[in-house]
């Protein structure tokens, strides 16, 4: 971790908050999952679960176990962002045909994700970086979601398995960073309600957030709502693997590569979040005001778990540039549709990190 992040301090021997702070986590054990699925095998019409496929290692390798060590009847879905990779989509594909597992692939009609990734970065454009990136990511995180328990509620299926985990969780440190910088430029959004309804992106923005909750709704959830949204059928159950199975992350890339014929997209060094496009500009988001990509919050966990080892990480972080490259550009423009101006905005924010 680089001291240019605003929380991280270095003791005398150079170790930082991170490792300071690090609590390895604990695990509920395979004894306490096996009763968990006593209580839904067979309870489903056709599927005891659902996996919710990106075609990233993590749901793939999930979406193995599920299927082939502990034998449930499996339902994969998958939520087309309108940004997906094109490997992930042929891993996705390719893991479903190799285990005999059935596949949902459900997107917008109305290309309503890329509309609020359009209007979210416009509306917080002038608010820099930091601000782009927190929202960034909202039109996914409402649409996988409600995409999954929408298929849950109509297939009847008992069980929803993620494939999320806590050493790599990320959110909580790496957007406190972004935060304090957002506090300490001063670029804060002060703006008024009322100076928010006078801007037609911001108003754009919230009738494309209530399209997509009209398309997807989740009964028990407002149309009119912000925020994520939640799963109200007591009679289905979620939960992560690995709340209760180790993530092991060389077991986890073996398997997926084996088993599954899970390819990584030409051009990453890393397995680790290659299934959306715009992962590139959540690193140019970071590496220009940070000094480093979000993934560092992450490496720092697997170091310290004994996942990955220190010179690893740097070389993975030493491959990210963090510029806005021709391709990041091309995808910004014919994809989301920025404007030349708005690129421009964008390449202003720029700085001696992304050039090192």
């Amino acid at each position: 971790m680089p001291d240019s992040v605003p929380g991280i301090t270095f003791d005398a021997h150079g170790i930082c908050t991170l490792c300071r702070d690090y609590h390895p986590p604990t695990y509920r054990g395979r004894a306490a999952l096996d009763e968990l699925l006593a209580s839904v095998r067979g309870r489903g019409d056709k599927y005891d679960c659902i996996v919710p496929l990106s075609g990233g290692r993590d749901s793939s390798f999930v979406l193995y176990t599920a299927a082939v060590d502990l034998r449930l009847r499996v339902l994969a879905v998958n939520y087309d962002n309108e940004f997906r990779a094109e490997q992930a989509v042929s891993n996705i594909r390719t893991a479903c045909d190799r285990l005999g597992v059935d596949l949902l692939e459900i997107g917008s009609r109305r290309g309503i994700a890329t509309k609020i990734v359009r209007r979210e970065i416009r509306h917080v454009l002038p608010q820099g970086l930091p601000a782009i990136v927190e929202v960034l990511c909202i039109a996914c995180s409402y649409g996988y979601r409600s995409v999954v328990y929408r298929a849950a509620i109509k297939h009847r299926v008992p069980l929803i398995i993620w494939g999320s985990s806590q050493i790599e969780k990320t959110e909580g440190s790496a957007l406190r960073a972004l935060s304090e910088v957002r506090r300490r430029a001063g670029r804060a959004d002060s703006r008024t309600k009322l100076a928010k309804l006078l801007d037609m992106n911001y108003l754009l923005l919230q009738y494309a957030h209530v399209l997509q909750r009209i398309e997807f709704h989740v009964p028990g959830n407002s149309i009119l709502a912000d925020g994520r949204v939640t799963l109200h059928d007591n009679g289905i159950r979620e939960f992560s693997l690995f709340d209760y199975l180790e993530w092991d992350r060389q077991q986890i890339k073996d398997t997926i590569a084996t088993k599954l014929g899970w390819l990584k997209p030409k051009g990453h060094v890393s397995t680790w979040r290659t299934d959306c496009v715009l992962h590139d500009m959540v690193a140019f988001c970071f590496v220009n005001p940070l000094g480093c990509s979000k993934a560092c919050f992450g490496y720092s966990n697997m170091i310290n778990s004994g996942q990955m080892s220190r010179e690893e990480a740097l070389a993975q972080e030493d491959a990210v540039s963090g510029s806005l490259s021709p391709a990041l550009e091309r995808l910004l423009r014919d994809r989301v549709g920025l404007t030349s101006r708005e690129l421009d905005q964008l390449r202003s924010f720029e700085t001696a990190f992304a050039r090192r």
